[in-house]
């Protein structure tokens, strides 16, 4: 989605880099409380890993559920009414401070200038080690959730993972009743990581078998993909598979930030109290003993919200309570600029 080129500016209040939940949340409360903002996307397609979903079914205010494409719609279009200008697919490729605020490079050859950055890229998924899997991608082989508009019938599916995503997929799936659909997990049980409200359905369902402490090995076929290798306590066994969906936890899309900006072992941003010592120190002494705010990273101005943010709950509903949250924060940042620079 872009808008009309001629309306396009270089600086902004805010840029938000990411169309996911978080970073949609946070466009439309900046603007409707006056903050002038753009929305970088890397992908053609708004709305992140929600916008996957084949459903749905806590996010509050929609007793029935409501899709993921639906959901993330109505976020874009609320955005849009309140003059979000979006850019996608626009990636960005490097964020560093000037006099005039944050610059952002993007891989369009085009630089922004935001008074205050919100770092919302999501996650990608985490990618399976199996055999050949690889050469099967797009073959049988894929990552997330299942397209929706695709017709199941007649077929195997394993689905490998054990938390919401995976138990949403599946919802999706056993509609089609001659679909037989298979979920691999290396634990004991899907209570570790999926909610209630799906697991019980699913147990439930007659085209549906769980395997506990399994893993996948390898994937093999023809011209597409035939049969996947399960292992199972030590012992590997071949089974036919039209389908291999791989939904095993996500990894953040923080590759790309500079080392300045202070990240966990696993790449997660770092904000607030979490920064290490060393950085917050620096910080502090950089910016007249102010301690960042709760989302704000190493970098002042420079703020992070939804999977991407160390400690957040990687669930649709509170990625839109974290986006939504910054902009308090944002509104005291840019007060706090103000008062220094009237001393």
């Amino acid at each position: 989605m872009q808008k009309n080129n001629s309306h396009e500016k270089e600086q902004h209040e805010l840029i938000v880099i990411g169309g996911g939940p978080a970073g949609l949340a946070a466009a439309i409360n900046a603007e409707s409380e006056g903050l002038d903002t753009l929305v970088l996307e890397g992908s053609p397609r708004l709305g992140g890993q929600a916008g996957t979903s084949s459903l749905i079914e806590n996010y509050p205010g929609f007793p029935d559920g409501i899709s993921g494409p639906d959901l993330m719609f109505q976020m874009v279009d609320q955005a849009a009414r309140f003059e979000t200008e979006f850019l996608a697919p626009y990636r960005a490729t490097d964020v560093s401070t000037t006099e005039d605020g944050i610059r952002v490079e993007t891989d369009k050859h085009r630089s922004f200038i935001g008074g205050t950055v919100l770092l919302a890229m999501g996650v990608q998924n985490r990618p399976l080690d199996a055999r050949n899997l690889p050469a099967w991608l797009g073959r049988g082989v894929e990552y997330g959730s299942p397209n929706l508009n695709e017709n199941f019938e007649g077929q195997t599916i394993y689905v490998v993972g054990g938390a919401n995503s995976a138990g949403q997929a599946v919802q999706h799936l056993r509609k089609f009743t001659d679909c037989k659909v298979h979920i691999v997990i290396r634990g004991d049980s899907l209570d570790a990581k999926m909610s209630e409200y799906l697991i019980e359905p699913l147990e439930e369902a007659s085209n549906v078998e769980i395997h506990t402490n399994t893993i996948v090995t390898a994937v093999d076929g023809k011209s597409a993909l035939e049969t996947i290798t399960l292992e199972e306590d030590g012992e590997e066994k071949i089974v036919q598979a039209d389908r291999l969906l791989v939904m095993i936890g996500s990894q953040p899309n923080t590759l790309w930030l500079p080392d300045s900006v202070a990240k966990n072992d696993r790449g997660f941003v770092l904000t607030g109290g979490n920064i290490p010592e060393d950085d917050l120190s620096e910080f502090e002494r950089t910016n007249g003993g102010r301690a960042p705010f709760g989302h704000e990273s190493s970098i002042p101005g420079l703020f992070a919200a939804g999977d991407i943010r160390y400690g957040t709950i990687k669930r649709v509903a509170s990625a839109v309570g974290d986006g939504s949250s910054t902009i308090s924060e944002i509104h005291e940042f840019y007060s706090r600029l103000r008062e220094t620079t009237n001393q």
